[in-house]
């Protein structure tokens, strides 16, 4: 009786404070509304601003070629003539780059520019939503103002987040994902979805990036661990399995792997020591630069884990299993994954979008006395706040666009202003091979530009991620010249690549070497017989010996590149017989 009398009391006192219950949770959902709504017209605003003196990287422009295939209805080959190819480890990002491409289908780089601002604007909407939902913000103003600045916070502590978003890569797209899998999945903790329809999640993770399936297992092992969802949990599962099975089924019967080809590539040899050292320079850096970014994210998500465990509340195990996995994603991308073009921390973000749902359900269990909730008037003015806060953003844009643009490091938005502008230094003759399109064959180990930009032209992928005959069985040096390659390009950081290849019997006898390095050129072989060897021999010699007299030898260079001499017996610029063979 004295619990009822106190619950009375309680009511009277929120519709003494407020007037009617009713017309107060309507300001709250209103509220709720409006802030969402202020919050992605805020990180809209900024992504216009901050995007436009970003390049597109050059791995999303591999996503060109393919949707360009696609389009033609030749299906997702990376060449004419070599089949389907699982060259991109996001395939579902498709269905954001091929409308774009479409759209924009005469300036390739513009269509690699739309899909990233596309998938950005998708992620936007995801947190506004996922996040505010995960919350209940519309419940109460407290966790309204919490979910408002769980959201926006973790974006601004990072100073190259806006980079990320503006690169063109999958990894928005791969963020709006898992956050909707996230979502989803809650409901099905709260037995308000089904476990067989929470199962289509599985292939949809694995189509976008494998590694996230760990997310899947988690969520399913903290069903199963919670009583009232273990029915579900097993349905959850016994589904799951089904359906990847026939997911992996059908990627080996089109692509003849069921896994991508970059899972083969990095482990199958001639990614050898001197790369495992830059690479794990690298990769040290961008693990420091993360805890230093987002390490309070992870501890506070941690700290949200264990509380709500004291307090036992019902979502502490859903709470639990998002930091566990996330702990287990970054212990496996630490010690078993080369993060190749893992520029920003763009391989751990997935693990930052598991922190803030992890955060928005501990914010969940949020209560304020009702002594201290904020008059009526004052609640009215929550949602303006909002939207206060979003134009300024608005303003910002509006005033500073301007001379983003003029600063734009690719002003023109083309593939032959990409090529001068972001990667001019990297491919000698390329912009005489573009002229050329389709009449010469080309390898290199970095793809997306001139994969972009040389759409009828025959190109190997040396690194083997997107050339099944490398990717699945490794690099073969006679089996590589057999394919008839007029120009084949080598990279400083594979020293081994380019000794398996120069090494075959008679390589001379059908290439001239060029010694290009460094500067960030690339070696580069060109076939005696090339229809254009005239023209592009010129050229190459003449950056031949301005490396010469301007680098010294490669010794030298690798110090300078890696503070340490990666093979000390070579020289760069020994003396070869130039002469065409007899």
């Amino acid at each position: 009786m004295s619990a009822l009398n106190a619950s009375g009391l309680q009511y009277n006192h929120c519709v003494a404070k407020t007037g009617s219950p009713s017309i107060s949770q309507n300001w709250l959902w209103v509220s709720a509304w409006l802030v969402r709504v202020g919050v992605l017209l805020g990180f809209v605003a900024a992504l216009f601003h901050f995007a436009h003196p970003m390049p597109v990287w050059d791995d999303s422009l591999m996503w060109q070629r393919y949707s360009h295939f696609l389009h033609d209805g030749k299906g997702l080959i990376w060449n004419l003539g070599d089949g389907p190819t699982y060259g991109l480890t996001s395939v579902s990002f498709l269905l954001i780059t091929v409308p774009c491409h479409l759209l924009f289908h005469d300036n390739w780089y513009r269509a690699a520019e739309a899909g990233g601002i596309a998938a950005s604007i998708l992620l936007f909407a995801t947190i506004a939503l996922s996040v505010f939902s995960l919350a209940r913000a519309s419940s109460s103003y407290l966790r309204l103002v919490s979910a408002a600045l769980l959201c926006t916070l973790f974006v601004w502590q990072h100073e190259k987040f806006w980079e990320v978003m503006a690169s063109g890569m999958d990894t928005p797209f791969s963020l709006a994902v898992l956050l909707l899998f996230f979502w989803s999945a809650f409901k099905a903790f709260e037995a308000k979805l089904s476990g067989f329809v929470l199962a289509i999640w599985a292939p949809v993770l694995y189509l976008t990036r494998p590694e996230l399936l760990l997310y899947a297992v988690a969520i399913g092992i903290a069903m199963l661990a919670s009583k009232p969802t273990r029915g579900g949990a097993i349905r959850y599962g016994l589904a799951s399995l089904v359906l990847l099975g026939l997911t992996l089924a059908g990627l080996k019967s089109y692509f003849g792997t069921p896994f991508p080809l970059a899972a083969y590539a990095k482990h199958l040899g001639y990614y050898d020591s001197s790369f495992e050292v830059i690479a794990k320079r690298f990769d040290e850096a961008t693990w420091n630069d993360f805890i230093r970014i987002y390490g309070w994210l992870a501890a506070l998500a941690a700290i949200g884990a264990i509380n709500a465990w004291r307090r036992k509340v019902p979502e502490r195990i859903f709470i639990t299993a998002l930091v566990l996995a996330s702990f287990a994603l970054t212990y496996y991308l630490n010690n078993y994954m080369h993060q190749i073009m893992g520029l920003y921390q763009r391989f751990y973000l997935p693990t930052v979008i598991a922190y803030v749902a992890a955060l928005a359900l501990c914010i969940r269990s949020l209560n304020l006395p009702v002594r201290f909730q904020p008059p009526g008037n004052a609640r009215k003015a929550i949602p303006m706040l909002g939207m206060v806060a979003s134009s300024i953003f608005l303003v910002m844009q509006a005033t500073g666009t301007v001379g983003a643009i003029r600063d734009h490091k690719n002003l023109q938005g083309t593939m032959d202003s990409a090529w001068l502008g972001m990667t001019g230094k990297v491919w000698p003759v390329l912009p005489e091979i573009h002229a050329v399109d389709g009449a010469l064959r080309i390898a290199s180990t970095e793809a997306g530009l001139p994969g972009a930009w040389l759409p009828k032209t025959y190109f190997v992928d040396l690194a083997g991620l997107n050339d099944n005959d490398i990717g699945l069985h490794g690099l073969d040096g006679p089996r590589l010249l057999s394919r008839n390659l007029d120009v084949i390009y080598f990279h400083l950081f594979y020293p081994k690549m380019q000794q398996t290849i120069t090494s075959v019997p008679g390589f001379n006898e059908r290439y001239r070497f060029y010694r290009t390095q460094p500067d960030w050129k690339l070696n580069v072989a060109l076939k005696w017989s090339c229809p254009q060897f005239e023209k592009l021999d010129s050229i190459l010699r003449g950056i031949e010996e301005e490396a010469v007299l301007n680098h010294g030898t490669e010794g030298q260079i690798q110090e300078f590149c890696f503070n340490e001499t990666l093979d000390e017996a070579s020289n760069m610029f020994e003396t070869r017989d130039t002469s065409a063979p007899k």
